[in-house]
């Protein structure tokens, strides 16, 4: 047997501490998803995937130890971007468009760690602003608006078997359950399915006053 790394041990535990039934698809086998889950009689497909300190996130530690502080740059939304496209290849193969499936996703480094945006940035696209510089040579611009980038790894025809992201956090015996549902996929993951009081719920929405979505609670 394998051993477990942190976020599997964790997402384990969790489960455990749920009442759900999970078991491990296969051992060792890299080109499927790690675990299958039923909810309510919904078989549902789970790759655990986690956020690792690399060189930088290594030398901001050192740097934090030794001098009370660090420069920081994680490009998490990077990170999140590449768990997403090899989560979802690992998910297609056994989901086939007939069972949802979800990417959890796990910080194992403080350095490298994500937030909301970084999560609606990997799926959706980066937020960017738009504006228009006069050509009277005044140097007057005019904002133009927001509108999300095409970087998104979530599109219509686009890593659509995985369902929703789900962001696993714990901290002692406690833990949060927060999923961010993909709009395009294939097959969703219902909110209701999972509810509790350490477990939310997110969707990509546009809201009153903004011309970008955001992310509101469902």
């Amino acid at each position: 047997m394998s051993q477990r790394t942190a976020s599997e041990q964790l997402f384990q535990r969790v489960f455990d501490s749920l009442g759900i039934q999970w078991r491990r698809v296969a051992e060792g086998a890299a080109q499927t998803p790690d675990y299958c889950i039923e909810i309510g009689g919904t078989v549902v497909f789970a790759e655990v995937k986690q956020l690792d300190e690399n060189a930088a996130d290594k030398q901001a530690r050192e740097d934090m130890l030794r001098h009370g502080s660090a420069a920081i740059f994680p490009q998490s939304d990077k990170r999140i971007r590449e768990k997403i496209n090899r989560a979802n290849s690992q998910l297609k193969r056994l989901t086939n468009e007939q069972y949802p499936g979800i990417l959890v996703l796990y910080s194992n480094t403080f350095a490298g760690d994500y937030d909301v945006q970084d999560l609606h940035d990997a799926m959706f696209g980066s937020e960017t602003h738009r504006f228009a510089v006069a050509h009277d040579g005044s140097g007057k611009m005019m904002y133009l608006g927001a509108a999300l980038a095409g970087d998104g790894k979530m599109k219509v025809d686009r890593n659509t078997s995985t369902s929703a992201i789900l962001s696993l956090r714990s901290s002692g015996d406690r833990f949060t359950l927060t999923f961010y549902h993909n709009k395009y996929a294939k097959l969703a993951f219902v909110a209701d399915w999972l509810r509790g009081e350490s477990i939310q719920h997110f969707a990509s929405l546009l809201q009153a006053g903004r011309t970008i979505p955001g992310w509101v609670a469902i």
